[in-house]
Order: C-alpha cells, then structure tokens, then sequence
C-alpha cells in the first residue's frame, strides 16, 4: 500500500527549501533515537492527546493502526487513560515520562530510572517530547 502524504507534508511540498529541511529532521530523529515507532507513536498520541491537538492525533492514530497499536490503546489514550491492562510496564513507563516531560518545565525527570529499568533510554524521549 502507498503511502499518502499528510496535508502538512503536501503544504511543504510548495515551499522546497523549508520542506526539504523540515523532511530531513523528521527522518533525522527517529533514525538517531533508539525508539521502536510503536513506543514513538505512543508517545506522540500522548502528547497530542494532552495538547488537544486534533489534526495530529487524527494523523498519528492512523499511523499507530498502521503499525499495529491496538485500538483499545488508542482509545484509552483519546480519553486521558493508561490502563495497566492495555500497557506494559514498558509502555507505562514511557507515557509517565512523557506526562512528566510535559508537567515540568527543564525536564526534570524522576521518572527516567523507570525508563532505564524498561530498557528505554530518557535521551531520545526528550527530543521528542519538547514543545520548545
């Protein structure tokens, strides 16, 4: 199945110089982080959700179907919910630091031990959370 390109990337597409560079840092992140996409998309659903972001959370959640996130994860983030059932320890861990990253400014992350013992790296998940 081809790929269809979002109306963000379809804008760019009309201004090459900034789209060019705004397509090379999009690949530029995930290719450097050591993040699986389905704990990327979790994250950025996370994100989105708690932003209020409607286009992008409409634009991700068909990326996590895509990529095998369970609609019963999706919709438990839609509504603000982290139910142990749906989520792994892994993945929990994950969405607490994303809140965290959110909740206080300069990143002060008492969650990143949690991360560590999950085995996911608090570095990458910085990036990708900052709003600034």
């Amino acid at each position: 199945m081809d790929a269809v390109p979002t109306n963000s990337l379809r804008m760019l597409a009309h201004v090459p110089a900034i789209g060019g560079a705004v397509l090379r840092l999009i690949h530029a992140i995930p290719a450097n982080a050591d993040l699986d996409l389905g704990l990327r998309e979790l994250a950025i659903l996370r994100v989105t959700q708690r932003d209020q972001a409607r286009y992008a959370w409409t634009q991700h959640a068909a990326i996590a179907k895509a990529i095998d996130i369970s609609e019963g994860q999706i919709d438990a983030l839609e509504h603000g919910q982290i139910p142990a059932k749906l989520f792994s320890s892994r993945e929990r861990a994950l969405l607490a630091f994303v809140d965290e990253a959110l909740d206080l400014p300069g990143l002060r992350t008492k969650h990143s031990p949690g991360l560590r013992r999950n085995s996911l790296d608090p570095w990458p998940l910085r990036i990708a959370v900052s709003r600034e």
